[in-house]
C-alpha cells in the first residue's frame, strides 16, 4: 500500500503543470466542437469572467456595509441599555414610591424599543445581504454545463451517422 502511495507521490512530482491561456494550447481539438459553439463558449467564458469581477465587488461592498450598519446599530443598542440602566437605577434609588404600573410601561417601551431595533437589523440585514445570492449563479452554470453536454451528445450523434458506412 506504501509503495503504491510513493509510486503515485513520484509521478505527480515528476509531471510539469503549464498555464494554458486558451483551449487549443491544450494539443488536443474535440473534432464534435462547432465554430457556433466555440464562439458560445467564449461569451460564456466574458459572461463568467465579468461576474466575478461584479462578486468580488460585491463581496467587498458587503463587507464594509456590514461595519456601517453593525458599529452604529451596536453603538445604538449599548446606548439604550447605558439608558435603561441609568433609568432603573433612578427608579431605585427614588425617594416616591414607584408603582407597579410605572414599572411594568417602562419595561414594556424598552422591550418594545429592543424588538423594533432588531426587526429593523433582520430588514437592513436581509436586503443588503440575501439568502440565495450564490445559488442563482450555481444555477446559471449548472444550465450552461446541461446544454453544453446534451450540444456535445446531438453533435455526437450526428458526426457518428455522418460518418458510419451505412449513413
Amino acid at each position: 500500500m506504501e509503495t503504491t502511495r510513493n509510486v503515485l507521490n513520484n509521478f505527480i512530482e515528476s509531471v510539469v503543470f503549464s498555464e494554458v491561456n486558451d483551449e487549443d494550447d491544450l494539443g488536443y481539438q474535440d473534432p464534435f466542437v462547432t465554430l457556433e459553439q466555440k464562439k458560445r463558449d467564449k461569451q460564456i467564458t466574458e459572461l463568467l469572467s465579468e461576474y466575478v469581477k461584479a462578486y468580488k465587488k460585491k463581496v467587498f461592498h458587503s463587507s464594509i456595509c456590514r461595519y456601517i450598519i453593525l458599529v452604529p446599530c451596536m453603538l445604538i443598542i449599548c446606548l439604550f441599555a447605558g439608558i435603561l440602566i441609568y433609568f432603573s437605577m433612578q427608579m431605585v434609588g427614588s425617594t416616591s414610591q414607584i408603582e407597579v404600573p410605572d414599572i411594568v410601561s417602562f419595561v414594556t417601551a424598552c422591550i418594545s424599543f429592543i424588538s423594533l431595533i432588531i426587526g429593523l437589523l433582520t430588514i437592513i440585514t436581509k436586503y443588503f445581504f440575501p439568502e440565495n445570492d450564490e445559488q442563482y449563479i450555481t444555477a446559471i452554470v449548472e444550465a450552461i454545463q446541461k446544454n453544453d453536454l446534451e450540444n456535445k451528445r446531438e453533435n455526437a450523434k450526428y458526426q457518428e451517422k455522418k460518418t458510419s458506412p451505412s449513413g
